[in-house]
């Protein structure tokens, strides 16, 4: 019994603010660049339109290739952050003092989503997208969490693995 799970980002208003940015960088650019009519009442100028549109093609393809990937099997609970981190970050039965699936703030508790570290002493988090999130607390008093968009499932593998009887499973 594995488990994988992969997640991107792909939140309806993420990429809806991603397309309006580059479309209105787009109109510009066509407007500035082709016909020669300054954008806007203080245009940039054509450099740095050019910086502009690369950067926000640049934000349009990271969000396309960045993705959590989460494996939690035999060895233990692994993640990996693509393509931020080159090889996965795994946590082993051994190392692991608990493990559970809860519900956590991902605004409140780690400011967003991403890769990102607690200013409240709850750790690091890998998330994506949602507010279900996988809670590895660590022997050396160190806790992380993975976010998942599968909570039932994530929890009957982590009770297979983790020699846990299925009434102790917390209610999401």
């Amino acid at each position: 019994m594995n488990y994988i799970e992969k997640q991107y980002f792909r939140q309806w208003w993420l990429l809806l603010i991603v397309f309006v940015a580059l479309g209105l960088c787009g109109y510009a650019a066509v407007q500035q660049l082709c016909f020669g009519i300054p954008f806007g009442n203080n245009p940039i100028g054509n450099p740095g339109l050019i910086i502009l549109i690369a950067l926000v093609l640049l934000l349009f393809s990271s969000l396309l290739i960045v993705r959590l990937e989460t494996r939690i099997d035999e060895k233990g609970v692994c993640c990996r952050f693509r393509p931020f981190q080159t090889k996965s970050i795994v946590y082993t039965w051994g190392e692991i003092d608990d493990v559970c699936v809860q519900s956590y703030r991902p605004l409140a508790d780690y400011g967003g989503w991403g890769w990102r570290i607690s200013l409240s002493g709850k750790g690091q988090a890998f998330n994506v997208s949602g507010n279900k999130g996988i809670t590895v607390r660590l022997k050396n008093g160190k806790q992380r969490l993975i976010g998942t968009k599968r909570p039932d499932e994530v929890q009957r593998v982590i009770n297979h693995f983790f020699n846990r009887p299925e009434a102790t499973t917390p209610k999401l």
